[in-house]
């Protein structure tokens, strides 16, 4: 049975990939309630930060 964290990401994440694209961001999805993201700012820099959903949407995200 999937767990709250696994339905709410699940159904946030189209709309994380639309906004992914049309950002130019970078999307990988590891498993149901994690994935990576890149992007890049506005001086060129490249940046990466993997997401942690355990225990959303009641705890936030971890970013790291």
């Amino acid at each position: 049975m999937a767990t709250a964290a696994e339905l709410t990401v699940a159904q946030q994440m189209t709309a994380l990939r639309e906004n992914a694209a049309l950002l130019g961001w970078q999307l990988q999805e590891i498993d149901c309630i994690s994935f990576v993201v890149g992007f890049t700012a506005h001086d060129e820099t490249g940046y990466w930060c993997k997401v942690l959903c355990y225990g959303y949407p009641a705890k936030p995200p971890a970013w790291h």
